[in-house]
């Protein structure tokens, strides 16, 4: 939604900053970003948020990824294909966050639905095939690193194949670092969003849960 639409206290708490709501097993985050053309004029951005809940997976989850249509949509169900009893939902739900995250979420009129999950493998080179970034590991948002791994991966491999005169050589020994730093991103996505979503120990400001990609803050 556009930070536009928002009244005057909420555009003021909103605007220059990463705002949190914790609730039992759930917590969401409010973040401004810039609009689909890229501007950064403050006043005209968009408001993005992530509302974590937790949903069974089965028939839960199934009901939930099922768009109007009818179409099972495993993954993600974009806006505008919700279906109107979750979207119902969602804003009555809203009334158990802050007042000025329930406007937001009230004013939002196509929310869409995506499924968090992470992916980790044992190897990021086949051949003479290298996988970077979300192509090899995929972390829960959690950290907000998944761009930094990303780079990460590539300037570690260009290291090595600037170190390395054998591309095999230089292709295993990066592959040996970067499997190490993605389990390590990983386990520590899942920490987070084990302590905010399971076992309600997860607190705004808690420097262990800032972001990084190779640890807090870091």
């Amino acid at each position: 939604m556009s930070e536009a639409e928002l009244s005057p206290e909420t555009f003021e708490l909103l605007a220059d900053a990463i705002t949190y709501c914790v609730l039992p097993n759930s917590h969401i985050v409010v973040y401004p970003i810039p609009t689909a053309g890229g501007s950064l004029e403050v006043g005209r951005r968009l408001i993005n948020y992530v509302w974590y809940r937790n949903v069974p997976t089965g028939g839960p989850l199934d009901d939930l990824t099922t768009d109007i249509h009818g179409v099972r949509r495993p993954v993600s169900v974009p806006p505008g294909l919700v279906r109107t009893e979750f979207v119902d939902e969602m804003k009555a739900f809203a009334g158990d966050l802050a007042p000025q995250l329930a406007e937001a979420i009230a004013k939002t009129d196509q929310p869409f639905v995506q499924v968090i999950v992470d992916i980790e493998t044992d190897r990021m080179v086949a051949g003479n095939v290298a996988l970077l970034g979300d192509g090899a590991f995929s972390a829960r948002p959690h950290a907000a690193a998944g761009t930094a791994k990303a780079a990460e991966d590539g300037w570690r491999l260009l290291a090595e194949l600037e170190r390395h005169d054998d591309l095999p050589a230089a292709l295993s020994s990066w592959q040996q670092t970067q499997v190490a730093l993605g389990r390590q991103l990983v386990a520590r996505a899942r920490a987070i969003g084990e302590r905010s979503q399971v076992h309600c120990t997860w607190q705004a400001g808690d420097p262990e849960l800032a972001f990084g990609l190779y640890g807090p803050g870091r």
